[in-house]
């Protein structure tokens, strides 16, 4: 990013669920200290984006953080794009293992970003979607990214892979699209012995923890809500292609999303 410059970026704000109520627990002596500081460090340091050096040059990559806070930008353009889904897709991956959901949005605004500071309408645009719109875990695109991701010559046709519009309006990143990937690769058998066992070790290790996550919410509706529409993007994901009965997430309010013959059977 030039020197001083005020200029259009893409814009993610990123909040960590039931962090607050992590430092609580911290207080009292019930969370171990070196959980939290392990939590901690995959909140300061989001995986880095791939792609070599010049893809990282032209993205501009830049993240600030703050307590359970994180800001991202990059250029507006195809490359800053995916370099923020893909960061944050690997941020919720990595915050899954430890039980934890985040909640978000993506914009394009004016902003001041370097490796000191971030400011301008673009974060203000992005935190008060994230505080008073996206309602559920999951990182919204707003809908003018959206559309310019959409007609881009470079990921339009990625777009469908991408992005998820939800039920109640505004599009969402596909943090799971890894696990959609990995599920078809092994029912194709393009993936087979050692790399198998780890990915799905990874992937079992998660519906783990969103099945302790949902029964530990029972008397907590609002908590509730957000763990079972993740918990319905899951099965979402995995219904519909392997591991269907494995890795299906069983629950008040859960959805199966299979052919309708097979859902019959399941249903009788």
């Amino acid at each position: 990013m030039a020197e001083g410059r005020y200029e259009e970026r893409y814009c993610a704000f990123i909040d960590i669920l039931g962090f607050s109520e992590l430092i609580k627990r911290l207080g009292a002596g019930e969370t171990p200290f070196l959980f939290l500081k392990e939590l901690l460090s995959k909140i300061h340091n989001p995986p880095k984006p791939r792609g070599g050096a010049l893809t990282y040059a032209i993205s501009d990559f830049q993240v600030q953080s703050i307590s359970d806070a994180v800001a991202i930008s990059t250029t507006p353009n195809s490359y800053g794009l995916l370099q923020i889904i893909e960061s944050l897709t690997e941020l919720t991956r990595a915050l899954l293992l430890e039980g934890y959901f985040i909640r978000g949005a993506i914009v394009k605004g004016k902003l001041y970003h370097d490796n000191k500071m971030v400011f301008g309408e673009a974060l203000v645009k992005a935190y008060n979607l994230e505080q008073n719109v996206v309602r559920y875990p999951r990182i919204m695109v707003a809908s003018d990214v959206v559309t310019q991701a959409a007609s881009d010559d470079d990921i339009g046709e990625l777009v469908d892979e991408l992005l998820k519009p939800s039920d109640d309006g505004p599009y969402y990143v596909n943090t799971l699209r890894d696990l959609a990937t990995y599920l078809r690769r092994r029912e194709s058998g393009n993936i087979k012995g050692k790399e198998v066992d780890d990915a799905f070790a990874m992937w079992a290790a998660i519906q783990e923890k969103i099945e302790e996550r949902f029964s530990e919410a029972t008397d907590v509706p609002r908590h509730f809500q957000n763990v079972q529409w993740f918990a319905n993007y899951w099965n979402e994901t995995v219904d519909p292609i392997g591991g269907k009965i494995i890795m299906h997430i069983n629950g008040p309010g859960l959805k199966w999303y299979l052919p309708p013959a097979v859902n019959n059977r399941i249903s009788n």
